[in-house]
């Protein structure tokens, strides 16, 4: 039994088994270093921050995932080749997230007004009527044979047989 000012003792609940910590941890890491190489590395070493701040996260990287995943759809084993390139994308995506948003702890895009809207004001509207457009088209389902197109000109007549020649 620890003391009450102690250590915990192994395995009772430790930072590395908190789902949350686990989860939160790429992130923390890449907004720190991201942050720490921008504000002081970067400028300290004369170097480009970016070209800093990926060594560091290195250790977070999926490599092994990636690479069989990329085997494994190779050989045509698609199911598990997608579920291990799923689970290192799950990996990657935090990653990403605390290096943006450390980049843009330390450099944050100026406000110069409203943004512009580069496709125009009919835009919306015209993503209206094309999503419209698309639910009125028929839907198959898997195995569900096309529908038969309908036939453009008519099927000739049947031929009757003919009669005999009179005498």
């Amino acid at each position: 039994m620890p003391s009450p000012g102690g250590p915990p003792p192994c395995g009772s609940g430790g930072a590395a088994e908190e789902p949350a910590a686990r989860t939160a941890l790429p992130v923390v890491a890449a907004i720190l270093v991201t942050t720490a190489s921008l504000r002081w590395a970067g400028p300290l070493l004369h170097e480009a921050p970016s070209v800093l701040y990926v060594p560091p996260l290195i250790a977070f990287l999926p490599g092994a995932a990636l690479t069989l995943g990329a085997i494994e759809l190779a050989t045509g084993a698609a199911l598990s080749g997608i579920a291990r390139l799923a689970g290192a994308a799950n990996v990657l995506f935090p990653l990403a997230l605390g290096i943006l948003i450390g980049t843009e702890l330390l450099n944050p895009r100026p406000s110069s007004g409203p943004a512009a809207d580069p496709l125009g004001a009919g835009a919306p509207w015209v993503g209206v009527l094309v999503g419209a457009g698309l639910q009125r088209r028929p839907r198959l389902s898997i195995g569900e044979p096309a529908p038969a197109s309908t036939p453009t000109a008519p099927e000739p007549a049947a031929e009757t047989p003919e009669s005999p020649a009179g005498p």
